[in-house]
């Protein structure tokens, strides 16, 4: 029953494609997506290496002190990251106060979960909850 469609007939059966067959369709069907793709995968190869090699492969994972990071050709300091994360989600918010700020994450995530998952329903209200009632809701939590 769900191979049909409303005229009774079946579908068509999707062909299987291989991975390269896609990419020939999709990503270099014409000159300009053959420059915007190899464009992307240039960008792509001169910012993820330095990226990586900042916040992983360079980086200080321990210490307990700032010398820890002062190592010549260090990348990220976790340590510092770590001990500052809460100036980094919160800011300067009284702390009395920070229930606010993790309901406006709470019921944002409350909002674009369902939005992410094909199969739920009401997609058109939960746009209308995205872009109007939650920034009024959030500036109400977040203004105090």
């Amino acid at each position: 029953m769900g191979m049909e469609d409303i005229s009774g007939r079946p579908r068509p059966k999707r062909a299987m494609r291989s991975p390269l067959s896609w990419m020939r369709q999709n990503l270099f069907s014409g000159v300009g997506n053959t420059v915007l793709t190899l464009g992307s995968i240039y960008l792509l190869w001169l910012i993820v290496p330095p990226v990586l090699d900042f916040a992983i492969f360079s980086a200080v994972w321990t210490g307990s002190s700032r010398e820890a990071c002062l190592v010549p050709d260090a990348g990220a300091c976790w340590p510092f990251v770590w001990a500052n994360l809460g100036q980094f989600i919160y800011g300067r918010y009284p702390s009395s106060e920070l229930w606010r700020v993790n309901l406006t994450f709470l019921l944002g995530a409350a909002v674009i979960i369902p939005m992410l998952i094909p199969s739920a329903p009401a997609k058109r209200f939960n746009l209308i909850c995205l872009i109007v009632i939650y920034p009024l809701i959030a500036l109400v939590l977040l203004a105090g």
